[in-house]
């Protein structure tokens, strides 16, 4: 039997998608229990207001962000491509989750927490940077580059191929400019003698999902 933890969760899981699609500065409450499938009175009984529903979103995200940016301590080569491709996949759903019209609400109603958002990003992207800086000394990754740039454009680049204008005006495929991306990213990152590394049915698999979950939250706005 689903516990009500599991409930909670599943009726965040559903307004989740609505947020970054529209925002949420004109969500009421009554707008909130019709995208959840639930009458008003049932929402109460799980969530005071509609700042509490925004507070569980956020903090769902945040949540994320830090799980994701616990890296481990990877010494074999194997290791490092592994977690190379797993960073690359949690940017996708990190930029696909946080629109700018989701960006722009949480910095104008809820400051606080914006910045708390703001502060656990800035925490992972310093992980990440690091993670760079170590595999170019093991020899992972190729030398002289900079870590700190390398994230900037991942998060840039793919901020702008999960837009739907930006797919649908270029004749993209969201499977094919994340598969794309990815071939780019590896060929001008990780060393040519460690590129036979990567496992590319894992690749596949990652992509067929994000690939579902995009069409489905974005698509529908074309």
């Amino acid at each position: 039997m689903i516990t009500e933890n599991e409930r909670r969760e599943q009726m965040i899981n559903k307004i989740n998608d609505e947020v970054v699609k529209n925002g949420f500065k004109t969500l009421t409450m009554d707008g909130i229990a019709k995208v959840m499938g639930i009458s008003r009175g049932k929402l109460y009984q799980y969530f005071s207001s509609k700042d509490e529903v925004i507070e569980a979103v956020v903090a769902r995200y945040i949540q994320y962000i830090e799980k994701k940016s616990i890296l481990g301590s990877p010494n074999e080569k194997q290791e490092f491509i592994d977690e190379f491709i797993s960073i690359y996949f949690q940017n996708i759903i990190l930029a696909g989750s946080t629109s700018d019209i989701f960006a722009n609400d949480l910095r104008n109603v809820y400051p606080s927490l914006y910045q708390k958002f703001s502060d656990a990003m800035a925490k992972r992207n310093l992980v990440i940077q690091e993670f760079y800086e170590i595999g170019m000394k093991k020899g992972v990754f190729n030398q002289g580059m900079n870590a700190q740039l390398l994230n900037i454009q991942d998060q840039t680049m793919l901020a702008v191929l999960v837009l739907p204008q930006f797919l649908f005006s270029h004749r993209l495929e969201p499977s094919q400019a994340i598969r794309d991306y990815l071939r780019l990213r590896i060929l001008g990152i990780i060393a040519p003698e460690q590129q036979h590394l990567v496992n590319h049915e894992n690749v596949e698999s990652q992509i067929k999902h994000l690939d579902e979950k995009f069409r489905r939250v974005f698509l529908e706005k074309l």
